[in-house]
């Protein structure tokens, strides 16, 4: 029985998920919302991803996904983008409980 560097045999372990076989992620309703705000008053200001992203201090393909809806924000990032779009963020969020 061979052995892995930490000692756990490679017989006993299992692999979380076959190899590509990964689920699909669905974008909650409420990020998909976040995300068409986002997009919205983006288009509104005239900013683009990378503009945005340099405003708020975040990656551009953070924003990217907000947008699309797979990522679940940080607090912290949405107070960000608040202060790139200059909005307030019950601007940001609106519609989305």
């Amino acid at each position: 029985m061979k052995r892995t560097t930490k000692g756990i045999s490679k017989r006993r372990m299992k692999p979380l998920r076959k190899a590509g076989k990964s689920p699909a992620r669905v974008p909650m309703k409420s990020f998909l919302k976040l995300g068409e705000n986002l997009r919205r008053l983006r288009m509104d200001r005239e900013l683009s991803q990378e503009r945005l992203a340099d405003l708020a201090n975040v990656h551009w393909t953070q924003v990217s996904r907000l947008e699309r809806g797979t990522l679940n924000p940080s607090l912290r990032s949405l107070i960000r983008l608040a202060k790139g779009l200059d909005c307030r963020l019950e601007e940001l969020v609106s519609e989305i409980l």
